[in-house]
């Protein structure tokens, strides 16, 4: 799971500097759900229940189910007849979806398409550069990201998976380092699609080269395989969580419900550095600071070979600050 610096343009403008590369290589299998801690099992908040009903029985849950279901947590008004127009709109947009991909020769027809429907039609836009604290779950969750006609690459890519599988268009989201983005796979033709471009189509080595991997990198499993729908929620459990302990947006989740959302994307992907970074930054705004500096020391260890001393400035930073508040001294002013 990830919470993703989505649509950054500095990224965007990277990626399409990559050249072509050979063809897209086949991603690692799926690994089994983990179970969760005895706590978390029996927990009755609707966080926790959701998590369990996903991972007994992925296959019960569409995308949209899992976005709005979510969503509600956030957005209180996001039940009964707002939650009917949301699922009639996008069934809508799905509708009309299908039957421009009706005659589309080929994936690369359909990829064109679909990435001129969304960004051209119903006229959606990335997210440009943020500050942490600009951070919004408006642009992770699909009903908003057509709202406001703009997201991150996650709420772009759900948008993606809500309508296509409506549609009946083979698309899979795929993680990359702090980033997630879509496959088409027919059976017979495999593309990457990049959500925040616009749906421009990329060959996996230039998002290994984007991403500053190697292909033995993949040999992990962690990146570039299809998820599965219990990581999608937890990818989205992650964005609830630290929108509500770093942002400054009305729509979040109180402290102790972050941390409850921070702790199941944790357990749902324990290898991952930056759920345990959202975990520290949830403590950290339920204002437990000696466990938010054990959990933020915990993702510095879990970041991988290939982020190097990738912006090393802002971890020491960060580092400092929580050992800080752990000490219980002031914040220093900002300069």
């Amino acid at each position: 799971m990830i919470r993703i610096r989505f649509g950054l343009l500095a990224a965007s403008l990277a990626l399409l500097a990559c050249l072509a590369g050979p063809p897209a290589m086949a991603g690692a299998p799926d690994a089994p759900p983990p179970p969760l801690p005895e706590r978390l099992e029996a927990s009755k908040d609707p966080l926790a229940e959701l998590v369990r009903r996903v991972r007994a029985e992925p296959q019960r849950f569409s995308y949209t189910d899992l976005s709005l279901a979510l969503a509600a947590e956030i957005y209180p008004d996001l039940k009964g007849e707002k939650e009917r127009e949301v699922r009639a709109a996008l069934e809508r947009h799905a509708a009309a979806l299908k039957e421009l991909l009706r005659a589309a020769p080929d994936g690369h027809a359909v990829a064109r398409r679909f990435g001129e429907f969304l960004f051209d039609k119903l006229e959606l836009g990335t997210a440009r550069e943020l500050k942490p604290e600009e951070e919004n779950p408006d642009d992770y969750f699909p009903h908003t990201v057509l709202e406001k006609k703009r997201g991150v690459c996650l709420g772009l890519s759900m948008v993606y998976l809500c309508l296509a599988e409506q549609a009946g268009v083979p698309l899979q989201p795929v993680h990359a380092p702090q980033h997630i983005f879509l496959r088409y796979d027919d059976g017979k033709l495999v593309l990457n699609i990049e959500a925040t471009l616009r749906g421009r189509v990329f060959t996996e080595p230039e998002f290994l080269r984007w991403h500053r991997l190697k292909p033995e990198d993949l040999k992990r499993g962690d990146y570039f395989r299809a998820l599965g729908k219990l990581e999608v929620l937890g990818d989205l459990l992650n964005a609830a969580a630290w929108c509500s302990a770093i942002g400054t947006a009305n729509h979040k989740l109180p402290p102790e419900r972050a941390v409850l959302a921070a702790e199941l994307c944790a357990e749902l992907g324990p290898r991952d550095f930056n759920n345990w970074d959202t975990l520290a930054e949830a403590l950290k705004y339920a204002g437990r600071h000696a466990e938010a500096l054990a959990a933020f020391r915990k993702a510095l260890g879990l970041r991988p070979p290939e982020m190097g001393a990738y912006n090393k400035e802002y971890w020491e930073q960060r580092l400092a600050r929580f050992e800080r508040a752990a000490a219980g001294q002031a914040e220093a002013p900002a300069k």
